[in-house]
């Protein structure tokens, strides 16, 4: 289901820029979602393609300007999955870190379960000096990202064709450096 969910969010991103591209006569528009504007687009596509170790890119969508590129990383409203791939995408990001992890964790439950117990969720907080590498990413998974688009899966829009903007009205777009500087991200063994 939230293969599907993604989807229909990634589809919907896509099919505003391009429907208000071709409304403007083909000509760039501004898109403004939450207080990121993004002049001078031209086009917007599903990115193509697998990170290094196979699996799903960090990298969601690709709008293009009339100067760059920008890639966008897709998420939910409800504490987002970073680093596009899972395991194998964070690994891309920094080497060791689930090893690091998943022993800290064993030798912390080791200390507060014994035989036969349930085994609770265990939740580790990533490290500062971390946190950019896995927000923001890198081409072997898939990315670097310029952006997270933060919001519902169907994605409204409105556009006003007078000055050219389009206005991403349920969703934000935050810059990646910024979404690791504030917030506090954890890894989750459950």
């Amino acid at each position: 289901m939230a293969g599907a969910s993604a989807e229909r969010q990634e589809t919907g991103v896509v099919n505003a820029i391009k429907d208000a591209v071709k409304k403007n006569q083909g000509k760039p528009i501004t898109v403004v979602a939450g207080k990121v504007t993004i002049k001078s687009v031209t086009n917007a596509e599903k990115f193509t393609g697998r990170q290094a170790g196979g699996s799903e890119p960090y990298t969601d969508v690709v709008i293009e300007t009339t100067s760059k590129t920008v890639n966008c990383s897709l998420k939910g409203e409800s504490a987002p999955s970073l680093a596009g791939g899972g395991l194998k995408g964070l690994e891309l990001a920094v080497p060791g870190i689930a090893a690091r992890f998943m022993k800290n964790a064993l030798a912390e439950l080791k200390k507060k379960i014994a035989p036969g117990d349930k085994v609770p969720d265990v939740f580790g907080k990533i490290q500062d000096a971390d946190k950019l590498k896995i927000v923001v990413g890198n081409r072997a998974m898939g990315g670097p990202i310029d952006y997270m688009y933060i919001g519902k899966m169907d994605v409204e829009h409105k556009f006003d064709s007078k000055t050219g903007i389009l206005t991403m009205t349920n969703g934000a777009l935050i810059p990646a450096k910024d979404y690791a500087r504030d917030h506090e991200l954890y890894f989750r063994l459950s």
